[in-house]
C-alpha cells in the first residue's frame, strides 16, 4: 500500500471504531468513504484487522459471533439454543449458532463457530432485539422458534428456568405463539407449559390442532389434553 492508501486505511478504521461498526458490507463501506464499489472492493481486503465473513460481508477484530452471525443475511437474527445461552436461560452450550433467516443460506464457519441458517417465512420474522450490532431473539421467541422447528433437547430446562427466574414472560410467549398462526405450535406450547412448569393455559385449548402432534416419531406416551405424543 502506498502512503496515501495507508492514511486512508487509518481513517477508515478510526471511523469504524468511533461509530461502533463491527460488521459491514461492501456497499456500507462504499457509502462511508464516498467511493465507487469497484474502488471499495480493492481496498477492503487490504485493511488491517478486517476479516471477510463471506462475499461482500466483513467484520472487525472487535466483532463477536452474535454480531457476525446475524448480519450475514439481512433481516435475520440469532435464535434457539444460541439465544437462550446468550440470556443465560440454559447451561447448555450450542455446538452451532442458529440463525433464523427469510432466505436460504449455506452454513458457514467463522471464529471456530459453525453458523447454521434456518429459513422462516417473512411473517414469522419478528420478536428479536438489537444488542450492540447483533440481532437476537427475545427469550420468548427463542423458545417458540425451538418448539416450531422441533429442537426440543434443551427446552424443558430452559423453559422451567426462564419462567422460575422471571426471564420469560408467559403472556408474551402466548401472544407470540398466536402470531405464528400454527395450531400444532399451540399444542406443543400448552403441553410444555403445563408438563414442565405446572402452568395450565386452558385459554389455549380452543386454538389446538384437532389431530395429534408428535414431538418425534415412535413416541408412545400421549397427553390427551394437549393431544401431544411425547417421551
Amino acid at each position: 500500500m502506498c502512503i496515501m492508501d495507508i492514511m486512508r486505511a487509518i481513517e477508515i478504521l478510526q471511523y469504524l471504531q468511533q461509530n461502533h461498526i463491527t460488521v459491514f458490507t461492501t456497499n456500507d463501506l462504499s457509502r462511508i468513504i464516498d467511493k465507487s464499489i469497484v474502488y471499495t472492493r480493492k481496498i477492503v481486503g487490504r485493511l488491517p484487522g478486517i476479516m471477510k465473513a463471506e462475499r461482500g460481508v466483513f467484520y472487525t477484530e472487535q466483532a463477536n459471533i452474535y454480531e457476525i452471525s446475524s448480519n450475514i443475511v439481512p433481516f435475520s437474527y440469532v435464535s434457539m439454543l444460541a439465544a437462550l445461552r446468550y440470556y443465560d436461560i440454559t447451561t447448555q452450550m450450542p455446538i452451532a449458532i442458529s440463525v433464523i433467516s427469510p432466505k436460504r443460506h449455506r452454513a458457514v464457519k467463522i471464529k471456530g463457530y459453525k453458523i447454521e441458517f434456518t429459513t422462516f417465512k417473512r411473517n414469522l420474522i419478528f420478536g428479536y432485539v438489537r444488542r450492540g450490532n447483533a440481532f437476537i431473539a427475545e427469550p420468548e421467541k427463542a423458545l417458540l422458534d425451538s418448539l416450531y422447528y422441533g429442537d426440543y433437547a434443551y427446552l424443558d430446562e430452559a423453559l422451567l428456568r426462564g419462567v422460575r427466574e422471571g426471564l420469560v414472560n408467559i403472556d408474551k410467549m402466548v401472544g407470540y405463539a398466536q402470531r405464528f398462526n400454527k395450531k400444532a405450535l399451540i399444542n406443543k406450547l400448552g403441553f410444555f407449559l403445563e408438563f414442565y412448569c405446572g402452568t395450565a393455559r386452558d385459554d389455549l385449548l380452543g386454538h389446538r390442532s384437532a389431530g395429534p402432534v408428535y414431538l418425534a416419531k415412535g413416541l408412545t406416551r400421549y397427553d390427551k389434553k394437549w393431544r401431544v405424543h411425547y417421551g
